[in-house]
Parts: C-alpha cells; structure tokens; sequence
C-alpha cells in the first residue's frame, strides 16, 4: 500500500482504513486540497444560497458509459472479486489477531 488517507481531527490524524505497514514506519503527512464539498463558511445561510443548492442536482449531466468502459467495469470488478475471494482468509486472519 504506497498511500492511504485520512482525516486530520482533535489534534491526530485518523486513517480510513489500516495500514499493513510495520510499527515504526516513517511517514510524511501532507495537507490534501481536495475537499468533499464546500467549508462551511462559504456556505450561504440565506434564501438565495439555498435555492441554489435545491438547485444544484437539476444542473447534473447523466453519466453514460459506452460499452468498452461498461466491458472494463465488468472485468475489474471481476478482478477485484477473484483477489478478495483469494485473500479473505488471510484477511481474516489478521483481524483476528488483532483481537487476542
């Protein structure tokens, strides 16, 4: 696992899911500019904001997949099926051992 992601919160960074890393990793943290969303101070409370996001869902253009891309999304979540079938019990495994 080259990356993973977190959240920055009460003065620690909380991961969105395990490490397989070693104890002891060295790490360098960097402050990510994607944001889900906008910060709530740019948020308007007035009528007008909110009629804009009442608003926003209309604006959204319908996804349309051609059937090479729909091919491909088949084949990778085949893919991704065969490794966790593959990997579950040693997945399991590990979850268990966190728990002695």
């Amino acid at each position: 696992m080259a990356a993973v992601h977190g959240t920055y919160q009460n003065g620690k960074i909380i991961l969105d899911a395990p490490a397989d890393w070693p104890d002891g990793t060295r790490v360098v943290v960097e402050r990510s500019e994607d944001t889900i969303g906008i910060p709530g101070e740019e948020q308007g409370a007035d009528p007008e904001s909110t009629a804009a996001w009442i608003a926003w869902p209309d604006s959204l253009q319908p996804f349309v997949m051609t059937p090479e891309d729909e091919e491909r999304w088949r084949k990778a979540r085949e893919e991704s099926k065969a490794w966790e079938l593959a990997h579950c019990e040693e997945r399991s495994e590990k979850i268990r051992k966190l728990f002695e």
